[in-house]
């Protein structure tokens, strides 16, 4: 209801249709919670962009209708639209305002951050298209742990509006999603982000659903074992003859099961290995690496040389599904490039880095 009194148009229409769009107080925890995962470990690749701290807070979760909604942005803003390609069906889209998305483009080409001047251009949606690819990258990768399955994004698309008079472009329910973003002493800002009441919710079922599963099958064992405890029996005395006849004795088998004790719960099945030992891990080997600007990137052109980190002759690193294991020097098998170990880690460090 508006003003506490009465109820807008577009509620009354709501109520004639019959849609109902709340969540309860555990599905808010639910957006929040993802939220906070998924926003939280983004922060830190956006940290190692701009080269200033970075901190998103704990998320403020609510459903509303777009329509209804009154936007206080200062001047022209940024709407940018991510698209779920694996994992997750659906979309979400995230605004930042124009003089963030400004500051946050001057960081990213070498800038302090104060340069304000001039309209949101291609550069700066470049900048921010990027910042946004590497947040929502690592943000899916989050996810990915979230949902126990690979969650991918599509680019995101990032375009200009220059008011919120009329909307952002938006129509109908949304879960809306705000957080506080802080970088360094440059912005103190709230970016929103926007999820489709549908999507939003099928992501909360599919958080919720196997945490409630996992619930119920642990509360069974207990019932079970208090329902069912063995009765003692009598032992029963030795048959008398019955009508001149003997009655005769059958030997009773005693079934043995096979102790429970802990060092037994250690033992590796042979086929178990089997299976494990047919699983096909991803090697890859990296040259070398470096970290360039924005500016510099568009600078690049056919013939230009990018110079690497590491000095010729030097060892490249060898990776198994991007766990360093070792180090090896690159070599040429029948017209192919191939690598030579020369070291690998021990046993027990490999170990520790694919925990």
């Amino acid at each position: 209801m508006s003003d506490g009194e009465k109820l807008t148009q577009a509620e009354i229409d709501m109520l004639l249709r019959g849609d109902t769009h709340s969540l309860t107080a555990e599905q808010i925890d639910a957006v929040g919670e993802i939220g906070n995962i998924s926003l939280g470990s983004a922060s830190t690749p956006m940290s190692q962009l701009l080269q200033q701290p970075v901190t998103i807070t704990t998320p403020k979760v609510s459903v509303r209708l777009i329509e209804e909604m009154e936007f206080d942005f200062r001047g022209p803003f940024l709407v940018i639209s991510i698209e779920y390609t694996e994992g997750l069906k659906g979309n979400n889209v995230l605004v930042v305002q124009g003089d963030d998305a400004k500051k946050i483009a001057n960081l990213m080409l070498g800038g302090d951050g104060t340069d304000l001047s001039g309209e949101l251009d291609e550069l700066h949606l470049s900048a921010v298209g990027e910042i946004m690819n590497q947040m929502m990258g690592s943000a899916a990768t989050s996810m990915s742990a979230i949902f126990e399955t690979s969650v991918n994004i599509s680019p995101p698309v990032v375009q200009v509006q220059q008011t919120a008079e009329h909307g952002i472009g938006l129509s109908g329910w949304f879960i809306v999603v705000e957080f506080q973003l802080a970088v360094g002493n440059l912005i103190d800002s709230t970016l929103l982000q926007f999820i489709p009441f549908d999507f939003g919710v099928d992501m909360i079922n599919r958080l919720l659903q196997p945490l409630k599963a996992a619930e119920s099958s642990m509360s069974k064992p207990v019932e079970m074992a208090t329902a069912k405890q063995p009765v003692p029996q009598q032992t029963a005395e030795r048959p008398l003859p019955k009508d001149g006849m003997e009655v005769s004795e059958r030997p009773v088998r005693i079934p043995a099961f096979e102790s429970f004790d802990d060092h037994v719960s250690t033992k590796v099945s042979p086929r178990n290995l089997d299976i494990l030992l047919d699983v096909e891990l991803n090697v890859h080997v990296e040259l070398g690496n470096i970290r360039k600007r924005i500016r510099e990137i568009l600078e690049l052109t056919t013939g230009s040389i990018v110079e690497l980190d590491k000095l010729a002759g030097e060892p490249v690193d060898v990776y198994i599904n991007n766990q360093h294991i070792g180090f090896g020097e690159v070599v040429v098998i029948d017209e192919k490039f191939g690598v030579r170990i020369t070291e690998i880690v021990s046993p027990e460090e490999r170990i520790k880095r694919f925990r």
